[in-house]
């Protein structure tokens, strides 16, 4: 998750996910809506945070230089009718 120690700022952006809440008419002062521009900063953070990714190699015996051989149109392609 990320949180301040990441460059993300999770106060800065509940306060704006507020603001942008309230410039749609929303009012998040009732009890169903209050933590919501939280729960918006803390969902934000998270979807714009990338994973730590370990990338998987496997041994190229065949010696496979392209992802994708050429294969015939009619197999690229397919019609709806």
């Amino acid at each position: 998750m990320a949180h301040e120690s990441d460059g993300i700022d999770l106060a800065a952006a509940e306060t704006a996910a507020g603001r942008f809440l309230g410039a749609l008419g929303i009012d998040t002062a009732s009890e169903s809506l209050r933590g919501t521009p939280g729960r918006m900063a803390r969902a934000y953070a998270e979807f714009f945070s990338p994973r730590p990714f370990d990338l998987t190699t496997f041994p190229n015996d065949e010696g496979y230089d392209e992802l994708f051989s050429e294969l015939p149109r009619s197999k690229r392609c397919c019609r709806l009718g």
